[in-house]
């Protein structure tokens, strides 16, 4: 009869971890993939587009054909959605002193030419600010990490002879810029919740010492237009919740970008520390993470919250099994104490 209630005890055992192991690694596992705003990208005078508006007074200009560089793509993934609109808002004149009609007829291009059509606009020599949409192509537009950086190319179209036209950009006070439905430019990639030692934890000590008693947590952030210093992520939010609400000190904290070496890689490491008191109450904690671009849209981890245990920890399992052998643990005690685990692992990982 002993020697059935150990065997009745290791199983019990063995059954909570076989629980505990798939339900850790589908806890980790993110997968961010949402809608994302359109972002409007600046006319510079370094005939390329980017993020900032510009600053100066002094504008560029040039007659069409004209071609405009998108910033560097430095990740994979985002693509310039299709059927959506791409909005440009252009200071425009001609060379002629009456009204004459132009068709605009923009292209994008990367790997292949994709042409947006052609939009009538009235021109002459009086500079003027033109806002035209078009529609992309229904199949939209894949971005590809390159060294062949993707463009905007413009040109027109008149019935009237000898017809040049101007494009103005670059100045506070002729901005030209476009805004372009990007999807999936950025994400936050995965995230990881480790212990002091940067073991991957479910469930932290509620007694562990001082030095102990932290939860560390690594999101891997991707933006197709760069991460850290000069990149287009303006910052990283942890914010962590319990069952009385959200974690004081701990809502809407800033994740601080991990980057030993001169240029980050993508996707790049936010990370972030809670040190929690041994008053802690034991329960489910998640952690949720959203990140803001330069342009202030937010981006959400839409794989959901990321969810990590506080309480009293089961004793090691040689201790375990001394404790059967000695007969410290009766087969009853054990029982109770895996139904109480296995209750609370349910609580806190469903």
């Amino acid at each position: 009869m002993r020697l059935l209630g150990r065997k009745l005890a290791l199983l019990l055992v063995l059954g909570l971890v076989l629980v505990i192991v798939p339900q850790g690694i589908r806890s980790h596992a993110a997968n961010t993939v949402g809608e994302n705003p359109s972002r409007t990208l600046y006319f510079s005078t370094e005939r390329s587009l980017t993020l900032s508006k510009p600053t100066i007074l002094s504008e560029t200009n040039k007659t069409l054909p004209i071609s405009f560089q998108f910033p560097l793509i430095l990740s994979s993934g985002a693509s310039i959605a299709g059927g959506a609109p791409v909005s440009f808002s252009l200071w425009l004149s001609s060379n002629t002193t009456t009204s004459v009609s132009v068709q605009l007829q923009p292209t994008l291009k990367q790997v292949g030419d994709f042409p947006l059509g052609s939009v009538p606009v009235s021109l002459n020599e009086t500079v003027q600010q033109y806002n035209v949409t078009y529609t992309m192509l229904a199949t939209g537009m894949q971005l590809y990490q390159s060294a062949f950086p993707a463009s905007v190319n413009f040109t027109f179209q008149t019935s009237t002879p000898r017809v040049a036209v101007t494009l103005h950009w670059g100045s506070l006070n002729r901005m030209s810029r476009v805004a372009i439905p990007f999807t999936n430019y950025a994400s936050i990639q995965s995230v990881k919740i480790t212990d002091y030692r940067g073991a991957e934890n479910q469930t932290f000590n509620v007694q562990a010492p001082p030095n102990q008693n932290i939860v560390f947590l690594t999101a891997n952030v991707r933006d197709i237009f760069g991460t850290g210093p000069g990149g287009d992520v303006s910052l990283v939010n942890l914010t962590i919740s319990g069952p009385q609400g959200l974690i004081p000190g701990e809502t809407n904290a800033t994740m601080h970008l991990f980057c030993p070496q001169p240029e980050c890689p993508e996707p790049a490491q936010y990370q972030a520390y809670w040190v929690y008191p041994s008053s802690t109450l034991e329960a489910t904690y998640s952690a949720t993470i959203d990140m803001v671009d330069s342009q202030g849209n937010v981006i959400h981890d839409t794989s959901g919250v990321h969810s990590f245990g506080i309480g009293r920890l089961p004793p090691p399992f040689p201790l375990l099994a001394a404790l059967i052998s000695g007969g410290g643990l009766g087969v009853a005690g054990l029982a109770t104490g895996a139904v109480y685990l296995r209750r609370r692992r349910t609580k806190e990982y469903l």
